[in-house]
């Protein structure tokens, strides 16, 4: 009895002592002290390698990096060792394939997801998001009704069937639900924003710059709020407040087309000729990079035999500062092929041309832990070193 006693006392002290832990870790990834999260949140893993909350940590941590290819790895990992069990696990790494536009492992995940836990609902959300990225607009809309049958106060969710109405053109629903989800939540600054472009077209900017000043508020850093504010306050002929909101859209995403090509007819009619001239010239210059951009995209997939291509798509989007777009076109092609060595050797020159050099040294560590006898990986290491 009273070494029963004893044992179950260790057995409730590890318990506490392992949510203490968890409870540390998370709150260090709170702070945005990821490389201390980082190290507690394995130490979890190590420590516990059949509970499924050190990897789900330990991912979203990763995740929110923007770290895609390990936070795979990682949820993986945690897959492996619960035997497949965790259906939480399936929904984060088909989220984790969703940032970065994998949609077909992602709607893979999301189902292995649902066949464990069929009325998960962040799993049916999930899934709804996917189908609707995907273009199978009346399957996701049946999933987004389904949900939002169970949550009738949920904003979020009559956001994303107005999302679904308006692709399809199916107006009248679509600003109805876009109503719905601001009447539930007045801080769905997405809907304020779709609401506000809608009633631009139908010529009501009276509510449509009320709809989308709300929508700047809320998302200050939303280069196309700007831009659609600013030319609504240009038809109200509010030149000052135009002017400024376009200025502000091409300070936030100087590589929005076009911002340059609205502020440039704006500009000359304003007898700005040259300034005019200056911003039509940048829209010019964007949309053919644009183009080409479309263009060497259609010419890359997934598969290994494609690393010309590939390399030439990120070395063109690296050339003109299309640093995002590139690094989304490494991560996919990790995620797609974690074999392959040159993925990582790219996302690691991505990240230093874009002046991001601790993610570049990160990027290459975890590639000479993956790939040990890489020479290319060792002479990219010792370039960074120096």
């Amino acid at each position: 009895m009273i070494r029963l006693s004893f044992v179950l006392l260790v057995a409730v002290w590890q318990q506490t002592s392992y949510q203490d832990a968890l409870r540390e870790a998370r709150r260090l990834g709170e702070q945005q002290r990821f490389e201390e999260a980082l190290a507690s949140a394995e130490a979890l893993v190590a420590s516990k390698p059949r509970r499924s909350e050190g990897y789900f940590l330990l991912g979203d941590l990763y995740r929110r990096q923007w770290r895609p290819s390990e936070a795979v790895e990682v949820f993986s990992r945690g897959l492996d060792e619960t035997k497949g069990q965790a259906a939480d696990l399936h929904r984060d790494i088909a989220v984790t394939y969703a940032e970065v536009h994998v949609w077909d492992r992602a709607l893979e995940h999301v189902e292995n997801a649902l066949s464990k836990r069929p009325d998960h609902a962040t799993s049916l959300y999930v899934k709804a998001m996917v189908l609707s990225q995907t273009g199978h607009w009346s399957e996701a809309l049946r999933v987004y009704e389904a949900l939002s049958a169970k949550e009738p106060d949920n904003a979020s969710l009559h956001f994303r069937i107005g999302e679904v109405h308006e692709s399809v053109n199916r107006l009248d629903e679509a600003e109805a639900a876009y109503r719905r989800a601001l009447e539930l939540d007045p801080a769905t600054s997405g809907a304020s924003f779709r609401l506000g472009k809608m009633l631009v077209a139908s010529g009501q900017l009276k509510e449509a710059e009320r709809q989308m000043a709300r929508a700047v508020r809320l998302a200050s850093d939303h280069a196309e709020s700007h831009l659609e504010l600013a030319q609504m306050l240009d038809g109200l002929e509010r030149t000052t407040k135009a002017r400024y909101h376009f200025e502000k859209a091409l300070e936030l995403d100087p590589s929005l087309a076009k911002a340059y090509l609205s502020y440039g007819n704006f500009a000359a009619r304003h007898g700005e000729r040259e300034h005019g001239k200056e911003l039509l010239a940048k829209f010019q210059e964007l949309t053919a990079v644009e183009q080409q951009i479309t263009d060497l995209m259609g010419t890359v997939d997934f598969t290994p035999e494609d690393l010309e291509a590939k390399d030439e798509l990120a070395s063109f989007l690296i050339e003109h500062g299309q640093f995002p777009l590139a690094l989304r076109a490494a991560q996919q092609y990790q995620l797609a092929d974690p074999e392959e060595v040159r993925h990582h050797l790219l996302a690691a020159r991505i990240y230093n041309a874009w002046g991001r050099h601790e993610d570049a040294r990160r990027t290459l560590e975890r590639a000479a832990a993956v790939f040990p006898d890489s020479a290319a990986v060792k002479r990219a290491l010792e370039g960074d070193s120096r």
